[in-house]
């Protein structure tokens, strides 16, 4: 434990304490700051001898500070901008939203995960958003107009883009989406092709 700090170290011991006496692999974060702020992605496991109890420990340890570090920065982004944004993976299951989403919803972070989210829109419009969502295709996805319920129960019109999030082999593994408000302009813009039409047939 001697390449760790000494809380590090402190809090690594807990761990594999912990996988020797549930005698499971487990995945924990760590952290350490001894040469400089590093965090780790650790998976644990038993290493049991011929009568069945621990004998040892085998592990996998990878250094995820970059990642982390993306992480925060994507999150301190989504969340200054005044839009919904949200990423599922190819199967509609969400994991995460940005604070925009929940005041403009009024859902809890509960019933907003994995599918959950998919109350909140419009049950004409979901269709068309998981055909594209299970969808892998390289290019970036055109904008598409869909409703959002909104907290007072209204469905309001949104523009609706999505970005492939890939992995390190260029596959698509999940999708950023982000909802722009234009029910105001959208509700004008209707207006205006009923009174044009109107006026054809006067």
């Amino acid at each position: 434990y001697s390449f760790f700090s000494p809380d590090a170290s402190r809090k690594i011991k807990e761990h594999d304490n912990l996988v020797f006496t549930s005698k499971k692999g487990l995945v924990f974060e760590e952290f350490n700051n001894k040469y400089g702020p590093k965090i780790y992605s650790s998976y644990k496991g038993p290493f049991l001898n011929s009568n069945g109890e621990v004998a040892g420990l085998v592990g996998i340890v990878r250094d995820i500070t970059e990642l982390k570090s993306s992480e925060e920065r994507f999150r301190i982004l989504s969340e200054t901008v005044p839009q919904l944004v949200w990423t599922v993976d190819l199967n509609g299951s969400a994991d995460y939203f940005n604070k925009y989403w929940y005041d403009y919803t009024g859902l809890s972070l509960e019933n907003s995960y994995e599918s959950a989210w998919k109350s909140a829109v419009h049950e004409e419009d979901l269709w068309a958003m998981d055909s594209k969502l299970q969808s892998k295709e390289n290019i970036k996805s055109p904008p598409m107009e869909i409703r959002l319920k909104h907290k007072d129960g209204t469905y309001r019109w949104h523009l609706y883009t999505r970005v492939a999030i890939r992995n390190s082999n260029a596959d698509v593994i999940k999708w950023l989406g982000a909802a722009t408000e234009i029910d105001e302009h959208k509700r004008a813009a209707d207006t205006q092709l009923f009174l044009a039409n109107l006026a054809s047939v006067l």
